[in-house]
């Protein structure tokens, strides 16, 4: 089996890895697994193949190979599989249940081994032999002679631990190569051997012995070969090899390099080829050394002093707020390579009020505090945002109206010109107008508020008649009154010759002057006969004359007497000015 198609490794960092390729041993024989470039093809044969033996510790007796095969110098032609995961000689007599390890060992039975996964198993052994057609059906073309597919399907000893292991082993006639993989293996390699050895136990190539992690199904995939591994450089060209391997890993410092000292890639990369790659590639240039090398920008200040400074980095790269690349020096405190949350496009640490607006970090201005149009959480103002900012002429925000703040955050008040329902004004029209009082109600006849500007000449709380105050809130006359200008203060009629201000009438509200004898007559102040005093149609102050009055009634053409209507109607002119007053 060819090799010339194996990956190259990068880096070896597991035992596993480690043990990419091992060999040679005595007589030559080299494995290369997964981690070196071997292919995981495995050939399922469970329903093609020829059932050899299955069972516990059966030794399969001697069975023809499709092709001669070559085994560590001897043509073999017959082998005997054991359930226990080889394949023996003919002269082995023992199934070997005791996998015995590191090979070489001698073994129970004696004969080669090939140790596909040898442990105590109890498994079905299958066959089967495929041509060169038949080979690169499978995944293995130009294969001449063919290749012969060994396969294990069981479990692990005792029966019934729900342990299952599938695995197989591929016969190479051409080339006489191995190739082992593991399909299933619950165990994980931790008490099995994967090996091969020589007839007498002289001469061996142990893969794994008991190393639990050592075997992956799936992806182990072991080739046993005489053909040497190509093994991949593993210097960086500016170090020596771990290995002594010759050659680096980037070709074009390993081409000037190997130009002037072909040691460096026919024998090792050692380090005087370290030195060489120092000189003449710029991947080997020293960042930090102070004296700027191939393909630095910088290196310190130049001059031999090393380490960051304000124009350069650490990386031997120019400074510059967008790198990436954090230099204190340069007075950055951060360097995300753009705006984030935390960091801002100028390389300082995003903070609300470093007047740096920062999108990502949720602000919509930033003017270092306060301002008329920004809040002091760098969002801008809005009136309503629920922010109070002074700065902006806002008295109050509550994020809408409330009983203390109008919708335009001015301090809500009657009388502001703004009607806020929330704080149960109906209107507000900067004081009364027709369609709104002074307390900020709407404007209603009968609502107990007086509203000259709404034409009210009083509102006495309802809207009945008969009251002084009419249905729609206009001043009712007094009864018997004839309409005289009270603005004066004089009425007309009987009341003209009355001086109020002197208290000479003879029939004025002193209660001093009595309206003739007996016992009918009242004073005009004194209380009728419901108890009230002063009242609209309160007329009873003054009574119809009765036997014994000493007044006169006046002749016709004239007398001295005062007639009682008078004396009633300057009674009531009494109560109506105290009334008014």
């Amino acid at each position: 089996m060819s090799i010339a198609c194996f990956a190259c490794l990068a880096g070896l960092t597991s035992r596993e890895a480690l043990a990419a390729f091992g060999g040679p041993d005595g007589f030559g024989y080299y494995f290369i697994d997964q981690a070196h470039g071997t292919v995981y093809n495995y050939v399922d044969i469970t329903a093609t193949g020829v059932m050899l033996g299955n069972g516990d510790d059966v030794l399969v007796a001697a069975m023809n190979l499709g092709a001669p095969f070559t085994f560590y110098g001897n043509v073999v032609t017959q082998v005997r599989p054991s359930t226990n995961g080889f394949i023996t000689s003919t002269t082995g007599t023992s199934s070997d249940f005791s996998n015995d390890c590191p090979l070489p060992i001698v073994a129970g039975g004696g004969g080669f081994r090939i140790a596909a996964l040898h442990d105590d198993l109890i498994s079905t052994v299958r066959y089967q032999y495929f041509d060169e057609v038949a080979a690169a059906g499978v995944g293995y073309p130009g294969e001449t002679a063919g290749i012969s597919v060994f396969q294990w399907n069981g479990e692990f000893f005792p029966a019934g631990g729900g342990d299952a292991v599938s695995f197989e082993a591929i016969l190479f006639h051409d080339d006489f190569s191995i190739l082992t993989m593991v399909e299933q293996d619950t165990n994980g390699g931790s008490s099995s051997t994967m090996g091969i050895q020589n007839g007498n136990a002289s001469i061996g190539l142990n893969y794994t012995c008991n190393a639990a992690g050592d075997v992956i199904p799936g992806v182990t995939a072991v080739l046993y070969t005489l053909t040497p591994p190509m093994i991949p450089p593993d210097s960086d060209c500016c170090t020596a090899s771990p290995t002594g391997t010759p050659g680096c890993l980037d070709a074009a410092c390993e081409a000037a390099v190997c130009g002037i000292d072909p040691f460096c890639c026919d024998t090792a990369w050692d380090g005087i080829c370290a030195d060489e790659s120092a000189q003449l590639c710029a991947i080997c240039a020293m960042c930090g050394d102070g004296v700027v090398g191939v393909g630095e920008e910088c290196d310190g200040d130049g001059m031999g002093l090393a380490g960051e400074t304000a124009t350069c980095d650490a990386d031997c790269t120019a400074a510059a707020c967008g790198d990436m690349v954090v230099n204190a020096t340069a007075g950055e405190a951060c360097d995300d390579g753009m705006e984030t949350a935390t960091c801002n496009v100028d390389c300082t640490a995003a903070m609300c009020g470093d007047t740096v607006v920062n999108t990502t970090a949720g602000e919509t201005c930033d003017d270092g505090g306060r301002s008329a149009t920004c809040n002091a959480d760098c969002t801008a103002v809005s009136c309503g945002d629920g922010v109070l900012n002074a700065a902006a002429g806002e008295e109050c925000d509550d994020a809408g109206e409330s009983a203390t703040c109008d919708a335009d955050c001015t301090n809500s008040m009657c009388g502001d010109g703004l009607a806020n329902a929330t704080a149960g004004e109906e209107c507000d029209d900067a004081g009364e107008s027709k369609g709104c009082d002074d307390d900020c109600t709407l404007a209603t006849c009968g609502d107990g508020t007086l509203n000259a500007t709404a034409g009210e000449e009083c509102d006495d709380g309802n809207t009945d008649d008969g009251d002084g105050c009419s249905v729609d809130c206009m001043e009712e006359a007094e009864p018997g009154s004839t309409g005289g200008d009270e603005s004066t203060g004089t009425d007309t009629g009987l009341e003209t010759g009355a001086d109020e201000t002197a208290g000479t009438s003879g029939n004025a509200d002193t209660g001093a002057t009595s309206m003739g004898p007996g016992p009918d007559t009242l004073s005009a102040g004194d209380d009728d006969s419901s108890g009230g005093r002063d009242t609209d149609t309160d007329t009873s102050g003054v009574l119809p004359p009765t036997d014994g009055c000493s007044c006169s009634t006046p002749e016709p053409g004239g007398g001295r007497g005062m007639p009682w209507s008078v004396l009633a109607l300057l009674g009531l002119g009494a109560l109506r000015r105290r009334r008014r007053s």
